[in-house]
């Protein structure tokens, strides 16, 4: 009888970028619900400062796409903010990534 290699345990990178999706998820959770319950709150004022600066280089990058005529109708507009869901989910991914490795 041959003796069969182990499979290869699943890697956690993948958990890292849905990890970063939910986190992603929150934070626009937060902002919506905040928005409602407790307007002009000071958390709800860092919240959403937070999140513009955070998220500054994708709207940065949007904002040129709108500019040069690249995006143009309702579907390239959500297609872009999928695609930048899917980049922040990554970036947060990375991060968590890098604070678990400590």
């Amino acid at each position: 009888m041959q003796a069969t290699p182990s499979p290869k345990p699943p890697t956690k990178r993948g958990s890292f970028f849905f990890l970063g999706i939910a986190f992603e998820v929150v934070l626009i959770l937060l902002c919506v619900s905040f928005s409602f319950l407790l307007p002009e709150s000071w958390l709800q004022i860092k919240i959403l400062n937070f999140v513009i600066i955070t998220h500054y280089p994708l709207m940065v990058v949007m904002d040129l796409l709108d500019h040069l005529r690249i995006i143009q109708g309702e579907g390239a507009g959500i297609l872009c903010l999928l695609m930048a869901l899917a980049v922040m989910g990554s970036v947060w991914g990375f991060l968590i990534f890098l604070i678990t490795r400590l």
